[in-house]
């Protein structure tokens, strides 16, 4: 028979194995959230890092197009890059010996020197108005 000392001891040994087997159990739990921890702080930097890119990418792309901010200015540059477009069109045309058709691209090219004209005068408006 075993007496309460010896009864007690096997408590006491159950409960330093219990409490062996919480502590492995919390360290590895630990252990999971300490690599989820690492694992968020790298993607975090990650995003930082893009986001830092994208607002680099923005900046230039602004710095090179600072025309965009203006209305005027946009529809200015729009409307020469069609009239270059065409220009070029036509004297491909007439190059080749198709001049109908160079001429009826200079015909375009007329159009669109009207765009150019109305920004030209809507610019001046704006600088009397100012």
């Amino acid at each position: 028979m075993k007496t309460t000392l010896e009864h007690l001891l096997e408590a006491g040994n159950d409960l330093i194995n219990q409490i062996d087997e919480a502590r492995a159990e919390i360290e590895d739990k630990l252990s999971d959230i300490g690599g989820a921890a690492n694992s968020v702080e790298e993607s975090v930097k990650d995003l930082s890092a893009h986001a830092q890119y994208l607002i680099h990418c923005i900046r230039e792309a602004h710095k090179q197009t600072p025309h965009a901010a203006d209305p005027v200015e946009t529809a200015t540059v729009a409307a020469i890059g069609n009239l270059l477009t065409l220009l070029t069109e036509a004297k491909t045309y007439f190059v080749s010996g198709n001049s109908a058709a160079g001429f009826g691209t200079l015909g375009m090219f007329d159009e669109h020197a009207q765009d150019l004209r109305a920004a030209l005068r809507l610019r001046r408006a704006q600088r009397r108005g100012s």
